[in-house]
């Protein structure tokens, strides 16, 4: 099935359009693992999360969040780090307690044994039932780089330099990191429901490698072109 394209006249709209999607699958689901991004982009979904669950419409309190990605070296009492980040605008308001919440520790002394613990956690709960990620300007999806492998579970990453730059605004003083630690494309393309969401024109180019329907090792974003449940939720 090809990937399912949904066009979005504002950010508002495609945030509602995401939050739909989140919903009922938590509705039909309750105790779903939940794959959630950072970035500026998915913001507003995360705002229609917690109005609904404040409003009693939706109930997370039996969903597991796993984490995407994070910037090595940082842990999340770095307002720049990913964890921080999620615990701001999603699992602070929504109360989410800890046991729920599987991320990497980016500052641990040994991160092979994190990929390892990460691993394992999907390979004994999952498949993950939602993944929503944004795209990178280069049409990386979490940190998996221009030419990751499909085949790749959670790694470590050489991160590209338009990452880092884009980084940049994350971090007070502009300091990033040239590292990052990420669940691979196997493992989000096993995802039961992949939404790709993107905003702006910065990210035009990477849409328009999803659109001709083949796979591009250049535009990892393209790879959800092999996925069977896979949405494209755009205001571009």
């Amino acid at each position: 099935m090809a990937v399912r394209y949904i066009e979005t006249k504002s950010y508002d709209e495609l945030s509602d359009q995401a939050a739909s999607e989140i919903f009922e699958q938590v509705q039909n689901k309750p105790d779903s693992i939940l794959c959630l991004a950072g970035g500026d982009t998915p913001i507003g979904t995360y705002e229609r999360m917690v109005e609904a669950a404040k409003s009693g419409k939706i109930d997370f309190s039996k969903c597991r969040f796993l984490g995407l990605d994070e910037w090595v070296g940082l842990g999340e009492e770095n307002p720049g780090s990913c964890l921080s980040y999620l615990n701001r605008h999603l699992f602070q308001p929504l109360s989410i307690k800890k046991e729920q919440i599987v991320f990497f520790d980016a500052k641990a002394e040994d991160l092979t044994a994190e990929l390892t613990r990460i691993n394992e956690f999907v390979r004994t709960n999952g498949p993950i039932d939602l993944s929503l990620l944004g795209v990178g300007v280069n049409g990386h999806l979490g940190f998996n780089e221009p030419y990751s492998s499909l085949e790749s579970e959670a790694h470590i990453v050489d991160l590209d330099e338009t990452t880092q730059e884009v980084g940049k605004k994350y971090f007070n003083g502009g300091s990033t990191t040239s590292k990052g630690i990420s669940l691979g494309l196997k493992q989000l393309l096993e995802s039961k429901t992949v939404i790709v969401i993107a905003n702006g024109p910065t990210k035009v180019e990477a849409i328009e490698a999803l659109k001709i329907g083949k796979y591009d090792p250049s535009k990892p974003v393209t790879a959800i072109n092999h996925h069977l449940n896979a949405y494209a939720i755009l205001n571009i």
